[in-house]
């Protein structure tokens, strides 16, 4: 890998290194940005969105349940109708009974309306359902009554109830039964009364909401049965876990975030006093964060695009930048097979590739000073060498020989000097060589 790197121009090397630098901020940005606003958005659903949808449904179930909720306590403590059927025989009450229930109707639309009396005499129940008055005597034995007395035990001000009797029929009926603020001496409610209302219109709010694709809303309650929901609901799978005993205890409107089948879920719950039952909301993660996956894949698809597009534009203005350099190995390429010492190197560049030019100039007009020296040096000796031929075996001319003599010393003395001035300049070539291989590499 090394070798293959080293064989690399500088251009590509810059281009390449460039370019892995690029891939890697742009990656990095993304995830990063991707990772922030996941938990920003997870955050403002948990703080903010996730307990406003469930207020928001709340208080349209209340917007429901109130005029029934009202319309039974008016019943309940209307102490006229408890005073009259005191003093009125079995057929007068069912006259009283059925003209009372018949006003109420005339002003709130209800499929029934029903009154439980407790009197000296008689204890009974009275329900118009469809038009039509039905009455039987209250009696612990029979299980349509069962309500009744449970509902009295408790002290409740009022319960909302999933039932069916036999004057409604298998129609299941939500009732609200409100207890009379006076009572008999033993504890006994005077009157207890109340709606009868269809379930549809309100379980068909609650089943058909939806926070997302995938967001459900069930009806639990207090002891935590599911009574409406939407069948893809997770909620029956997890009744036994910790998760669901928290959900119906979620003073808080606190987030419970649990794993099923491989997919993570954010639930919550709120309690619905005049429902008198929780509402469980679960939303998976993936519904939450898959746009802002989405977003990031795009953003980083188009990151990735954008940075090829400025590599494209990258590589000649890189080749731009290393051209000074490859002219400079060029110029001297061409001196270094020539041997001309006479040639100088030429560039436009005036920073630190200009000043290396002008010093490798310099180096080589002294290695040119140097050899012409020693050229003329070696002149000078060959002249010597010829005289002192032309004078061999002429001992008698003494003084002659003598001063070839020292003529050629001073040519060998003179091209020592030259030899060594060479060495000198050639070392300075090195370090300038050295030199320019160190500025090719911070090029790059």
């Amino acid at each position: 890998m090394t070798q293959f790197w080293q064989k690399l121009s500088q251009t590509t090397r810059m281009f390449f290194a460039f370019g892995t630098f690029m891939v890697l901020v742009t990656v990095m940005s993304v995830l990063f940005q991707a990772n922030f606003f996941t938990s920003a958005r997870l955050k403002h659903l948990a703080d903010f969105e996730i307990p406003t949808q469930l207020e928001k449904l709340a208080l349209e179930v209340r917007l429901q349940l109130e005029p029934a909720i009202q319309t039974s306590r008016i019943l309940a403590n209307d102490t006229d109708l408890h005073y009259r059927l005191t003093r009125s025989t079995t057929e007068e009450r069912l006259e009283l009974v059925e003209q009372k229930l018949l006003n109420i109707q005339e002003g709130f639309a209800a499929n029934s309306l029903f009154v439980a009396t407790s009197l000296p005499d008689d204890s009974r129940y009275y329900q118009h359902n469809l038009g039509r008055l039905q009455d039987r005597p209250l009696q612990r034995s029979n299980p349509d009554d069962a309500w009744y007395f449970n509902f009295v035990k408790s002290g409740q001000t009022y319960e909302l109830h999933l039932d069916t009797n036999e004057f409604s029929g298998s129609q299941l009926l939500l009732f609200v039964n409100y207890r009379s603020e006076h009572s008999t001496a033993d504890g006994t409610p005077l009157l207890v009364g109340g709606v009868a209302l269809d379930m549809k219109a309100l379980t068909e709010l609650i089943s058909n909401y939806r926070m997302g694709d995938s967001g459900f809303v069930s009806l639990v309650t207090r002891s935590g049965d599911i009574q409406s929901g939407n069948p893809d609901s997770i909620l029956g799978d997890i009744r036994k876990g910790e998760a669901y005993n928290g959900l119906l205890d979620n003073t808080g409107h606190q987030i419970f975030e649990i794993s099923h089948k491989g997919r993570d879920y954010m639930l919550s719950s709120i309690w619905v006093d005049s429902l008198q039952r929780w509402l469980v909301i679960e939303v998976p993660k993936a519904e939450l964060t898959g746009p802002i996956n989405k977003q990031m894949w795009v953003a980083l698809a188009v990151g990735l695009g954008l940075m090829l597009l400025a590599l494209a534009m990258t590589y000649p203005v890189a080749r731009s930048l290393t051209a000074p350099l490859r002219e400079v190995q060029s110029q001297l390429g061409s001196i270094t097979q020539s041997l001309d010492l006479g040639r100088r190197i030429h560039i436009n560049d005036q920073a630190e590739l200009g000043q290396l030019a002008s010093q490798v100039n310099q180096l080589l007009e002294r290695l040119q000073s140097t050899v012409s020296q020693i050229l003329r040096s070696s002149g000078q000796l060959n002249a010597s060498a010829r005289r002192l031929a032309d004078t061999a075996g002429l001992s008698h001319i003494s003084s002659d020989t003598r001063q070839a003599a020292q003529t050629m010393a001073a040519a060998i003395e003179q091209m020592s000097s030259s030899v060594a001035e060479i060495t000198s300049t050639m070392e300075e070539l090195s370090a300038s060589s050295t030199q320019i291989a160190d500025h090719s590499q911070s090029v790059v």
